[in-house]
C-alpha cells in the first residue's frame, strides 16, 4: 500500500481552526459579560461597626495604620499650613554649623556615576550608609547636592558650600 501525500494547503483544516477560534472567543465574551453584570449587581451585606470590631483581631501595627489613615482622610490637603507649623519652621532654621561640619567630615565621595543625569555615590562613614544622589537631591539633615564635577561634588547646607573629592 502506498500512502498518498497531499501537496498544497489544506483549506478545510484552516476553516475548522478559524471556526474553533471564533467560537472560543464568543463563548469567552459571553461568560465575561455575564460575570461582569453579575458582580456589578451583587451587593454585600453591610456590617455595623460593632460587628466589625467583634470579628476582627488587629495587631498594634494595624491599629496605628488605621489611626494614621483616619487622620489623613480628615485632613484637607489643599488647606494652608497651620500657624504653629510656620512659627516652628521660622524658629528652627535647621541644624547648626557645628553639627553640619561633623556630618560633612564623616562623608566620603566614593564615585561619580556617568549618565544622564550624573549621580554621585557618597558614603557616610559614621553610619556605614551609602547614598546614590543626583544634583538637587537632599540627604542627611538637609544637605543638598549643589553640583557634580569630574572628580568632586559640591554640597550645600545652611547656605554654606562644602566640596568632597575622589
Amino acid at each position: 500500500m502506498q500512502k498518498t501525500v497531499q501537496k498544497g494547503f489544506d483549506f478545510i483544516l484552516l476553516k475548522r481552526i478559524l471556526f474553533l477560534c471564533i467560537f472560543t472567543i464568543l463563548i469567552g465574551a459571553v461568560i465575561y459579560f455575564f460575570n461582569i453584570d453579575f458582580f456589578l449587581n451583587m451587593r454585600l451585606p453591610e456590617m455595623t461597626p460593632e460587628a466589625k470590631a467583634a470579628n476582627v483581631v488587629r495587631s498594634p501595627k494595624q491599629v496605628q495604620y488605621q489611626q494614621f489613615l483616619r487622620k489623613i482622610e480628615q485632613r484637607d490637603i489643599f488647606a494652608p499650613a497651620y500657624k504653629e507649623e510656620i512659627e516652628q519652621a521660622v524658629k528652627d532654621p535647621g541644624p547648626d554649623k557645628e553639627k553640619i561640619s561633623k556630618i560633612i567630615a564623616g562623608l566620603r565621595l566614593v564615585g561619580i556615576i556617568a549618565g544622564e543625569p550624573l549621580k554621585v555615590m557618597i558614603e557616610n562613614t559614621k553610619d556605614q550608609q551609602t547614598f546614590y544622589l543626583k544634583k538637587g537631591e537632599n540627604f542627611l539633615e538637609g544637605i543638598t547636592i549643589e553640583s557634580i564635577q569630574d572628580n568632586s561634588v559640591i554640597l550645600k547646607a545652611n547656605g554654606e558650600s562644602f566640596e568632597l573629592y575622589l
